[in-house]
C-alpha cells in the first residue's frame, strides 16, 4: 500500500539533464552555518505558504515526459497538500500521522505511523520548509553546495528500506531569501520526479479546512 501511494505520487509527471555533484563547489562549514541561519529565519517568519507547482517525470519506459500542475499548500508544521489539478484531480494531504488521497473521486486515509517510507518523505518536506535539514538525525547524508549564488542541498537517505524507494532528494534554494525553487526525488527505480515552484505566497490565509483529512 505505501509502495503504491508514493509511486502514484511521483508518478504524476522529463527533467533537465542530472548534473554531477562534481560540477559544484562544496560550501565551506562557515558558509553552511550561514546558510542554515537564513533558512530558519526565513521558516520562523512562515506560518503557511502557496505555491503553484509543475511537476516533470522522466521514467526509462517513457519516451516522452509526463508534466502535471497544481498547487502546493504548507501550514507549520506538519501540513501538507499537493492538489494537482493537470492532467487529472489528484489531492495527496499530509496532516500530522495521517495521510488522504483523493484520486477518481475515491477517498483513502493512510496512517503514516505504520508507513515509514511516507513518514519520511513528510518529515524531509517538512523539514525543507521549517528550515531543519540540519537536524534531520544521522538517517540522512546532507551534502550542500554553491549553485551561481543559490544553494542546492542534496539528501541521501541511508537506511535500507528508504533508500530502495528514494536514492537522493535534491533540493534547489534561491541564494537572496532561501526560497525553495526546486524539489528533486531520486528514485530506486532509475525514475526521476521534479517539482518546480513559482508565485509563492507567504503567509495567506490558510485554515485546517484546507488540510483536512476525514
Amino acid at each position: 500500500m505505501i509502495r503504491a501511494a508514493l509511486t502514484l505520487f511521483l508518478a504524476l509527471a522529463t527533467v533537465s539533464p542530472l548534473w554531477s555533484q562534481s560540477d559544484l563547489k562544496k560550501l565551506s562549514d562557515s558558509e553552511i552555518t550561514a546558510f542554515d541561519s537564513k533558512l530558519k529565519s526565513r521558516s520562523q517568519a512562515t506560518e503557511t505558504l502557496i505555491a503553484d507547482f509543475r511537476q516533470e517525470k522522466s521514467m526509462e519506459m517513457l519516451k516522452n515526459k509526463m508534466v502535471s500542475k497544481g498547487v502546493f499548500k504548507y501550514k507549520r508544521e506538519d501540513k501538507i497538500a499537493f492538489l494537482y489539478s493537470q492532467p487529472m484531480v489528484y489531492h495527496m494531504i499530509i496532516n500530522g500521522q495521517k495521510l488522504r488521497i483523493l484520486s477518481n473521486g475515491k477517498n483513502q486515509i493512510i496512517d503514516l505511523k505504520n508507513n515509514p517510507v511516507m513518514r519520511e518523505v513528510r518529515t524531509l518536506i517538512a523539514a525543507s520548509f521549517l528550515g531543519n535539514l540540519s537536524q534531520v538525525g544521522t538517517t540522512y547524508k546532507i551534502s550542500y553546495f554553491d549553485n551561481k549564488g543559490g544553494v542546492v542541498v542534496v539528501v541521501v537517505p541511508q537506511s535500507r528500506q528508504l533508500s530502495s524507494v528514494i536514492t537522493r532528494i535534491t533540493i534547489y534554494f534561491k541564494g537572496s531569501n532561501a526560497e525553495i525553487e526546486r524539489l528533486k526525488i531520486e528514485e530506486g527505480s532509475g525514475s526521476v520526479t521534479e517539482y518546480i515552484f513559482t508565485n509563492q505566497r507567504i503567509n495567506t490565509d490558510l485554515t485546517d479546512e484546507d488540510f483536512r483529512i476525514n
